[in-house]
């Protein structure tokens, strides 16, 4: 008959502990990984001529705007570094 009264395995607390230590120490540890993360983010403004052909064909303007970019000897640019938030626009690595 029970009282009411909970047994408890010692050895399952033990686990259960251990458990919640080791996934929270991986956790810690991917943290500060991430947070140690350094980045250097550069933003460039590329403009070309007006064309309905190249604004509707996105394989037409990537390929205009890498020539572009190819062509030329300097790229003014806006540079950020460290430990950066996530870009809100697609990034290219």
């Amino acid at each position: 008959m029970n009282n009411g009264t909970v047994v408890k395995d010692p050895k399952e607390e033990k686990a259960t502990k251990k458990s919640i230590q080791t996934i929270g120490k991986g956790y810690l540890e991917r943290k500060m990984t991430k947070q140690k993360e350094k980045t250097i983010r550069a933003t460039i403004t590329v403009e070309v001529p007006y064309s309905n052909e190249l604004l509707n064909d996105g394989s037409k303007l990537n390929k205009k705007l890498k020539q572009v970019i190819a062509d030329t000897d300097y790229l003014p640019h806006e540079t950020q570094a460290g430990e950066l938030a996530p870009s809100k626009r697609p990034v290219i690595k």
